[in-house]
């Protein structure tokens, strides 16, 4: 029984589906995307569907911004998967410059909302075209204390001693990251629970308050002599 195209496994779907989230150059370089596609259409078992339905998967895939990019690339909305791939394929693999890479290496800051864990992988698939050779490692390492959006994370590596690996200052990255977002949630949950005892205290003022203005009104009985 085929896999329909609503039940493709979460974990392939986002091996993919970011490429093209951001305007410009994507983040993830198209060989590696495109493997990813090929990968998910074998486990999905849609390598024999219709060329028709194999179009429409690649244009839910690439999203958006994707498909604007292939109604650019295409000469017309008739065109076939094969010529789908083939223009995309042209695409990105038209040579650009050393100096455009290291350009839009350098100009990669860390986006909002976007973690320390993507914000490295999205470095590293930068690097790897913009011929660092032995200094790969380095580049990585002074783009993330740069261009980090996290202070607390840049403050923290400017204090590392100067042989500060790469492997060393992702460790250390993530664990502030880490530790602040345990502390955001401890402080949350401390909110959370100081306004349901301010509530329940205020209740309880509430209930004796009533009590007594209760009391104030019940009739007083006379003792007859």
């Amino acid at each position: 029984m085929r896999r329909s195209l609503c039940e493709k496994p979460m974990h392939l779907k986002r091996a993919w589906c970011n490429i093209f989230v951001f305007g410009g150059e994507p983040p993830i370089p198209w060989p590696r995307w495109l493997q990813s596609f090929e990968t998910y259409l074998i486990v999905a078992s849609l390598t024999e569907v219709s060329a028709s339905r194999k179009k429409s998967l690649l244009q839910h895939c690439l999203g958006a911004e994707g498909q604007r990019v292939l109604g650019t690339i295409c000469d017309s909305g008739e065109d076939t998967y094969e010529q789908s791939m083939t223009a995309l394929n042209v695409h990105f693999a038209a040579p650009q410059s050393v100096l455009l890479r290291w350009f839009v290496f350098c100009r990669r800051h860390q986006l909002p909302g976007e973690s320390m864990h993507q914000y490295v992988a999205n470095l590293r698939g930068l690097a790897n075209s913009c011929k660092f050779g032995g200094l790969r490692d380095e580049m990585i390492r002074n783009q993330l204390i740069e261009h980090t959006n996290d202070n607390k994370i840049r403050e923290t590596l400017l204090l590392q001693p100067d042989d500060l690996t790469l492997s060393r200052a992702i460790v250390v990255a993530f664990q502030v990251e880490s530790a602040a977002e345990c502390v955001a949630t401890l402080t949350n949950q401390n909110k959370s629970t100081h306004s349901q005892l301010t509530f329940t205290a205020a209740d309880a003022s509430y209930s004796v308050m009533q009590l007594t203005w209760q009391q104030r009104r019940r009739p007083q009985t006379t003792a007859l002599c």
